[in-house]
């Protein structure tokens, strides 16, 4: 059934009978199975595939392995359509002696180019911050270059206002 429809939705889209906007997005999204979930062992190949398509070659499986069972400070979400790895994000729990409570940061959020644009990234985004809620985070920062303005327009869409911030790094 739902090749079917996909089949005949790209058909009528390719003949121009309708046009491909947000709400045939909606109806495409719902015939597709996106799961998310916390990230385990087992998931650690998907995310090393992931992360070298974002990233390119800085870290290794075994690395991922590690932090995945020792990081008790980072969640790491996966992203799964049709029980293929589509995208993760990694959400770090912030705790500092100069404030009362905790903060979430999230680092990384990557969507396989495939899988974007049919609410992934918006799922990997409910999905951290309903993790956060649960050990009291009321606060969520999520940083992008000025350049990325695709990334600040979902963001925006998110609930998320924009906040200039500069960031210095050093190699030391």
């Amino acid at each position: 059934m739902k090749i079917i429809f996909i089949f005949i939705l790209t058909f009528f889209c390719a003949c121009g009978m309708i046009s491909r906007h947000k709400n045939l997005n909606f109806i495409y999204e719902s015939f597709m199975d996106i799961r998310i979930k916390k990230a385990e062992l087992s998931d650690a190949e998907a995310l090393y595939n992931l992360n070298r398509a974002f990233n390119g070659d800085c870290t290794t499986m075994e690395l991922i392995s590690i932090s995945l069972c020792n990081n008790e400070n980072e969640i790491v979400l996966i992203a799964y359509v049709d029980d293929n790895p589509a995208g993760f994000l990694c959400g770090e729990i912030c705790h500092s002696m100069c404030y009362e409570t905790l903060h979430g940061e999230v680092g990384e959020l990557f969507v396989h180019e495939e899988y974007r644009k049919q609410g992934v990234a918006k799922r990997l985004i409910s999905q951290i911050e309903n993790e956060f809620k649960k050990v009291g985070i009321c606060t969520v920062d999520i940083a992008t270059s000025v350049e990325n303005l695709s990334a600040q327009v979902f963001y925006a869409g998110c609930g998320y206002t924009g906040k200039i911030k500069f960031i210095y790094r050093k190699n030391i």
